[in-house]
């Protein structure tokens, strides 16, 4: 039981030892869709409409986690709405859903 608290205690005060804020994200600017997402990258995730139920708001787009490529992390929040899932669909495509695109796209990005 020390043991389990001694482990506990160390991985609190190290932070896990992971300051780096891109820690477990993807640069989807290196994928070959590019930003927008296919049904190989996105598992269990394509298909649905509901982004924003695994993806919380307040995590996503926090910091530029691309390479080679400036992004405006503000300008892209305040395009977001969560209440529509086609403000994702915008810039990541329509994960697999018809319909999901903005009329104005014409189906394509």
């Amino acid at each position: 039981m020390t043991r389990l608290w001694l482990t506990a205690l160390l991985l609190i005060s190290t932070g896990c030892g992971n300051a780096d804020p891109c820690a477990g994200t993807r640069d989807l600017s290196q994928s070959p869709a590019g930003l927008a997402l296919t049904q190989q990258e996105h598992g269990v995730g394509w298909g649905q409409q509901e982004c924003f139920q695994c993806h919380q708001i307040w995590k996503i787009h926090q910091q530029d986690c691309t390479s080679g490529v400036s992004i405006d992390v503000a300008s892209i929040n305040d395009q977001i709405d969560v209440e529509d899932a086609s403000t994702c669909a915008t810039c990541h495509g329509d994960n697999g859903v018809p319909g999901l695109l903005p009329a104005d796209t014409g189906g394509t990005l």
